[in-house]
């Protein structure tokens, strides 16, 4: 790359002693002139550990850098990385992800030679402890059957245009002219702001050339308390936003369970619906094991025949009752004001 310009690295961080190590190493490990690059990591006054393990990066390293946010959530620690940012280039970053060594650069590089306004590329994804429930969590994450058609999660073989990436990578004016991250919104603030985006006539770049690893949950309680706070995000957050920034592929979990619960009920008073609650769990049972067979394969392990259909059961019924419970969620103490960036 030709006189690369100068890029800031912003990665919102709380409580990630796990996983920062991982995650600064293999930005330090990066292609990308350190002389123009700056690496903010915006820490949510974490607890566990983290700040004294990014006080060990910011000894080492003169372009990292380590900034606090009182608020401890995402969106302000992404707006206090933006107005802290000296890059005319800012590329956000997960602090659960290890990143491809030519990450940055690849990054930089589509945004230089595209139109786009936003660059972002595949996130694959592994498990935090491989376990036969991790990986097939970890599987789950990535599979169409569970994440529809979010590219970023389950891959493209070219480079496409799409509603939203993971993470992301902007020239610095994008938010003098459409402002920043939502602070009204505790999560679902990048698909927010993509939808102000595009709203505003920008396009959103996905690259397959541009990859990370994703740690996923391991353990099965704490990836259904994520998913079920996931599955209320999209539609909580279009009533904070007051518009919508949800998708189709949000409303298929919800309208499976919908049909169960509405089939199941009509049962009782037409036993014909008994034959069409039968056949939605038997399609269903079928599609579940269908799709559990590739890691199945891939393990060489039956067993994922079985534990494979449980995460995907359990990844569309939590999201679909976390939906109902964002549609329904008491809105209290919130605004949708988005701050400008000055």
């Amino acid at each position: 790359m030709t006189d690369p310009p100068m890029i800031s690295v912003i990665i919102p961080c709380r409580n990630e002693r796990k996983c920062i190590s991982v995650c600064l190493d293999s930005v330090v490990a990066n292609t990308y002139p350190k002389d123009k690059l700056e690496v903010l990591v915006i820490d949510g006054m974490s607890e566990d550990g983290t700040r004294d393990i990014l006080r060990t990066y910011t000894d080492r390293f003169n372009f990292i850098k380590m900034l606090e946010n009182p608020k401890r959530l995402i969106p302000n620690a992404l707006n206090i990385g933006i107005a802290h940012a000296k890059g005319d280039i800012i590329i956000r970053l997960d602090a659960h992800a290890r990143y491809d060594v030519q990450y940055l650069e690849k990054s930089v590089e589509h945004l230089q030679n595209s139109s786009a306004d936003n660059v972002g590329g595949v996130r694959k994804t592994e498990p935090q402890e491989n376990t036969i429930i991790g990986k097939a969590i970890a599987y789950s994450v990535s599979c169409p059957f569970t994440a529809g058609d979010a590219y970023f999660r389950v891959g493209s073989s070219r480079p496409r245009w799409v509603d939203t990436v993971f993470g992301g990578c902007f020239r610095k004016e994008v938010f003098t002219r459409v402002g920043v991250f939502n602070e009204a919104l505790e999560r679902a603030e990048d698909k927010e702001f993509n939808q102000r985006l595009r709203a505003s006539g920008g396009k959103i770049l996905l690259s397959p050339d541009i990859q990370c690893i994703y740690y996923a949950r391991s353990k099965l309680f704490e990836f259904v308390r994520w998913i079920l706070v996931d599955g209320s995000w999209p539609f909580f957050a279009s009533r904070v936003a007051h518009k919508s920034i949800f998708s189709f592929r949000n409303f298929v979990p919800l309208a499976f369970l919908l049909s169960l619960v509405v089939s199941f009920t009509a049962a009782w008073f037409e036993p014909l619906f008994w034959w069409v609650f039968a056949g939605i769990v038997s399609v269903y049972g079928l599609a579940c094991i269908a799709s559990a067979v590739p890691l199945a394969w891939k393990e060489r392990d039956l067993r994922y025949l079985l534990v494979g259909p449980l995460v995907f059961a359990s990844t569309h019924i939590m999201y679909a009752i976390g939906s109902i419970y964002g549609i329904f969620k008491p809105i209290a103490h919130r605004t949708s004001a988005t701050p400008v960036y000055q």
